[in-house]
């Protein structure tokens, strides 16, 4: 779908009119007609009437009069969606501020891989491809591609259908190290699910998707018999699905111990040794929502906490996402939400401090070094690669304000 003003094309000329009519004035009316089409703006008036726009109307040409629907069509869908609390810009996913929270401020942070690849032989490389995962839009969230140095961008679909990534090509040359950088300005705003009953429209993700989040996965082993063995407990006076995935939140605080761990355990070493990290919290919650069949998936983000920079190789936090036919999909922190109701981040709950990057089943990062990148006749190249992500807040002030500022950014790179 298009997001542009005049994606609202299902309006028809007499809807707008009457928009038109009921909200603008007279000179507001001629000033945008003549501003979008060119035209000589129509002589001022206190008032307007469908008469008189009638009159202007049957004055002008075919192509012209085409042009004054299309022009009445932007203006009442505008109108319609400013009214209604939703905003809408170029290409920039419309904000949903029912569930953002008025009374915490939303943050305009500047992402940046910074990417380097050295060639350690003597046989130049043509062609390296390099991979990165795009933050995604989210009610949360806001993402847009500011700047890069690693000509052409391609954006492409993981396979887990919830997430895209951006695919670059560049030349190494013998013994040589490249650096490149790939920059996005994200807006960051809290959210809280609870503050509706229900967002209409969200229960119409693919079947096919959701059955993804219902089996088994690495890490969150919802057939084994120390996690079912759990579910039967946690869930034994639980009744519906939103009752069963609070259940499920509520439950990795009460039996785990947070300690960090070098290696992932996953939700059944975690139930057997009764500790884990950010990790185990998330794989825990996500394997107790599927042995009910309620699709829920781990998240990795980037975590500022208190700070207002932030230097990482990966995903510092993980957060899980579970999906609700009355909500669709929305963020749970089990980690940093302890179980409660009352804090920034939790069920349901995100605050304005991580970036969310992948979904289970996309990577952060990837490479490859295709057959047809270097001189078959020469030894192959020795090629080493790396990444390191830079977040630093920039910027904080109303979701509002600073979405009309990513937007500005969006269009000026267009």
């Amino acid at each position: 779908m298009n997001r542009r003003i005049h994606a609202a094309d299902a309006f028809g000329f007499t809807s707008g009119r009457r928009c038109v009519t009921m909200f603008l004035g007279y000179s507001t009316f001629s000033a945008l007609i003549g501003a979008a089409s060119g035209m000589r703006p129509v002589r001022r008036s206190k008032s307007l009437s469908i008469r008189k726009i009638a009159w202007f109307v049957s004055a002008l040409s075919k192509k012209e009069q085409a042009m004054v629907r299309v022009q009445l069509r932007r203006v009442a869908a505008f109108l319609l969606l400013a009214f209604s609390g939703v905003l809408y810009a170029a290409d920039v996913p419309a904000l949903d501020t029912r569930v953002i929270v008025p009374t915490t401020p939303a943050r305009l942070v500047r992402l940046t891989a910074h990417i380097r690849v050295t060639n350690s032989s003597s046989t130049d490389v043509s062609r390296f491809v390099f991979r990165v995962t795009a933050p995604p839009d989210l009610d949360s969230q806001r993402s847009v591609l500011v700047t890069s140095d690693l000509p052409p961008v391609v954006r492409k679909q993981h396979k887990n259908s919830a997430n895209e990534y951006l695919e670059f090509q560049c030349a190494v040359p013998a013994n040589q190290e490249v650096l490149k950088g790939v920059t996005f300005s994200v807006l960051l705003m809290p959210v809280d699910y609870s503050r509706v009953k229900s967002i209409e429209g969200r229960s119409d993700s693919k079947s096919d998707d959701l059955l993804r989040y219902l089996t088994p996965s690495r890490y969150i082993e919802s057939d084994s018999a120390e996690v079912k063995d759990a579910a039967a407990f946690v869930f034994q006076r639980s009744r519906g699905e939103m009752s069963k995935a609070r259940a499920a939140y509520e439950f990795p605080s009460k039996v785990l111990k947070f300690k960090l761990q070098k290696e992932p355990l996953g939700a059944r070493q975690a139930l057997e040794r009764r500790t884990g990290d950010c990790t185990e919290f998330a794989c825990l919650f996500v394997a107790l929502c599927r042995t009910q069949s309620i699709p829920a998936r781990k998240v990795g983000v980037f975590n500022l906490g208190d700070k207002s920079q932030l230097s990482v190789s990966q995903p510092n936090h993980d957060i899980a996402e579970v999906y609700l036919g009355s909500h669709g999909w929305i963020p749970v922190d089990p980690n940093l939400g302890r179980g409660r109701y009352d804090r920034p981040a939790g069920f349901g709950k995100l605050g304005n401090t991580a970036i969310v990057l992948n979904r289970e089943g996309a990577w952060v990062w990837s490479t490859w070094l295709p057959p047809y990148g270097y001189d078959k006749s020469k030894p192959k190249p020795t090629v080493t690669y790396g990444i390191e992500w830079d977040a630093k807040v920039v910027k904080e002030g109303s979701a509002r304000d600073l979405y009309r500022e990513l937007v500005a950014t969006k269009q000026s790179n267009e």
